[in-house]
Order: C-alpha cells, then structure tokens, then sequence
C-alpha cells in the first residue's frame, strides 16, 4: 500500500449509495433477462403509502455484521510528515428481497408471478455481470440459498404468494487516521 492511497481519506459503502447501486443494477438485470416495467424498491419508506399496485420486488436490509478482526495498517509518509493509519472492518450487509406481482389471471400461462420476477431477479444478483458491477464498486454479492414462496392475505381478502429471499452483500468500511509526526524533543532534568 503506497502512503498516496491514505491521503485519499476513508472507502466507507454508505447505505443509501449501497441501495442506489443494487437497484440500478438489478433493474438493468431485470430488462436484458426480459422483464423490463418491474420497479425496484426499498420498502418501508416515508413517502410510501400502502404497497405497490403494479409488478415490483422489494428490498430490505436486514442487518449488518462486522465480519472479523479491525485490520489496521499504518504507514510513514515521507512527503507530508504525517503518520497514517487505516482501519478496515469488513462488513457484511444482509438484505431480504420481496416480489409481489400486480393481480393476473390465472389462465394465462405467459403472465408472470410474483416467483417468476423473483426467480430471475435472484439469477440476476447471481450472474457475471451484477457480480461485476458491484465489485467495481468494492461491494462483493454472496451466494443466495432459497427461495421462500410463504402464502398471506391480501388487502382484498385474498390469498397471494410473497416470494422472498436473503443475499448477504460485503463492503469494506475503512477509517483514516492522520498523526503529525515529532521531529525533535528536548529534555531536561531539573532538581526539585
């Protein structure tokens, strides 16, 4: 690590930034796979009332883990005099996707479910390309396991499906720390 790198200040994900790529990311996912008009958002927001009435996956976070050991690694810089200290935590994200799919007549086997939009948003987070563009942004996307398709009532009074799953993203989060460097110190000793 070159003591240029620690001037640049910290590489902290920050949650809004971490939302804002996953979905942009899943959406164009979503639309090179064909299913384009599918809107991706964070649930519970303050400006939402009520669910969504069209087509739509859902996004949560549901913690964050700090993944082992505080890494601190602390380097002279030559230039400015100053000695520089990084400390970097990994941090692994859990998020909880949701698909919820507009009301469909069940007759028509070309409409798709809410597992369908789920399924492939799922194989989207999973495929080279998402993978890619996270990493390019220092986020790395863990395996996702199942699939849960759990029944509820509906504001309707109807039964639906609410297909979710749980992907764990990692990022790194990384403090700066700067200390002047003491070039000379004088003592003496003087009789009390």
């Amino acid at each position: 690590m070159a003591a240029s790198d620690l001037r640049q200040g910290g590489n902290t994900v920050k949650d809004n930034a971490l939302f804002i790529l996953i979905r942009k990311e899943l959406i164009r996912g979503l639309a090179a796979r064909g299913i384009a008009g599918v809107s991706v958002r964070q649930n519970f927001q303050p400006v939402q009332q009520g669910r969504a009435t069209e087509s739509c996956v859902y996004m949560t976070k549901i913690s964050d883990r700090r993944h082992g050991s505080l890494g601190i690694h602390t380097i002279y810089d030559t230039e400015i005099e100053e000695i520089a200290r990084r400390e970097t935590q990994v941090i692994e994200s859990a998020f909880q996707f949701t698909g919820l799919a507009s009301e469909r007549n069940p007759a028509d086997d070309e409409e798709l479910t809410a597992a369908d939009i789920l399924k492939t948003a799922a194989a989207v987070m999973q495929g080279e390309d998402f993978r890619r563009a996270l990493l390019s942004s220092g986020v790395q996307v863990l395996r996702i396991q199942e699939i849960r398709n759990p029944t509820m009532v509906n504001e309707r009074d109807r039964f639906e499906f609410q297909p979710s799953f749980d992907v764990v993203f990692t990022h790194n989060d990384e403090f700066i720390a700067r200390d002047p460097v003491v070039d000379r110190f004088d003592w003496k000793i003087k009789r009390v």
